[in-house]
């Protein structure tokens, strides 16, 4: 987080000219973060960052950060472990907000890296690594299941 408001978290980087209000509380909307922003006695222009951010959770922060993302509407989208320090219930919320950042945009390719299945499951194709980096497997969850061995195992393992 950035030491700004919300408002100027969520539309960092981009001119003040090319959007309106409404785009911002959209694209908070689909990051599921815009109740809990609604609810801050400042809403979205609660200061946060830097010293401000003590009040907001992992998971609050990291929807601002994917609403940011969304907001940008990029072509492509690099998350790196988007759930990992997250319980339960706000994993859901924040894997909810990364099946709207994948299919928003049927033209926008994201690329999610993760150790949770949860998170990997809906993927288009998951591509499976080994301990050296090289591709050992890819294909869908479904493919992989029956076919894979790698993934197959990863699976079992964290059922």
């Amino acid at each position: 987080m950035l030491g700004l408001t919300i408002v100027e978290n969520i539309s960092y980087g981009c001119s003040s000219h090319t959007f309106t209000y409404e785009d911002i509380i959209n694209a908070a909307r689909r990051a599921h973060c815009h109740n809990f922003i609604e609810a801050l006695p400042m809403g979205y222009d609660t200061p946060v960052g830097l010293n401000g951010t003590s009040f907001l959770s992992g998971d609050q922060k990291q929807r601002i950060a994917i609403a940011r993302a969304l907001f940008r509407n990029p072509k492509f989208l690099l998350l790196d472990e988007a759930t990992s320090a997250l319980d339960v219930h706000n994993e859901k919320l924040v894997e909810e907000s990364l099946n709207v950042a994948r299919q928003d945009n049927p033209s926008r390719t994201v690329i999610i890296v993760a150790h949770r299945l949860s998170t990997i499951q809906s993927c288009d194709l998951i591509c499976v690594l080994g301990p050296n980096g090289r591709l050992l497997e890819s294909s869908t969850h479904a493919e992989l299941m029956a076919h894979g061995t790698a993934y197959r195992r990863f699976v079992l393992d964290h059922m």
